[in-house]
């Protein structure tokens, strides 16, 4: 049985430059509103004007109601790689994204500098204005790949880490090659 609503296109964009970018999260929330993530390099307009990359990938986010116009965007990044892999909304409409870093990067709350490849989660209210953030890394590759926001608007993440990570509370060892961290925020 083909459910009718699916099959009618509501609208469509195309975002991106000469260069690679890339789409690696999405999510709606209850009003309708697309939120997406990843990463952008170059030059790239996500609707709300021309954005460029401070240098190698930068992390982007964007939001788009639910005619498709351009509501808000972000671009965040240093010199070196940095990019977003997930998005949730929380019941308000907020934005919050997770992904990696390296070198330093200011995600609204102040310079935050890497070990090496460190993780990171941002929160964004529903205008897109910076709410918090937090870095995390350890000596090794550190990388936060899911979000998820509970009714309450606590923050999950789940990622992987190789050597030790501090997600905040201490250093964590892995005890293998790679392991993997689950973390909660409220």
């Amino acid at each position: 049985n083909e459910n009718p609503a699916a099959t009618h296109r509501r609208w469509d964009r195309t975002l991106g430059g000469l260069e690679l970018d890339t789409v690696e999260g999405i999510a709606v929330d209850a009003e309708g509103n697309v939120h997406v993530t990843g990463y952008i390099q170059g030059e790239v307009d996500l609707g709300g004007g021309p954005r460029r990359s401070a240098g190698g990938r930068d992390l982007f986010v964007a939001s788009y109601g639910p005619d498709g116009a351009h509501r808000w965007d972000r671009v965040l990044g240093g010199v070196q790689d940095d990019g977003g892999l997930d998005v949730a909304v929380d019941g308000e409409g907020g934005v919050v994204v997770v992904g990696y870093f390296q070198g330093s990067l200011d995600l609204g709350g102040g310079i935050r500098r890497a070990e090496s490849l460190d993780g990171f989660v941002v929160s964004f209210g529903p205008d897109g204005s910076y709410r918090w953030d937090r870095a995390f890394g350890g000596d090794g590759v550190d990388v936060a790949e899911a979000v998820a926001v509970d009714p309450s608007g606590n923050v999950a993440i789940t990622g992987h880490f190789v050597g030790s990570v501090n997600l905040g509370d201490g250093a964590r060892y892995a005890a293998g090659s790679s392991d993997l961290f689950v973390a909660s925020y409220g």
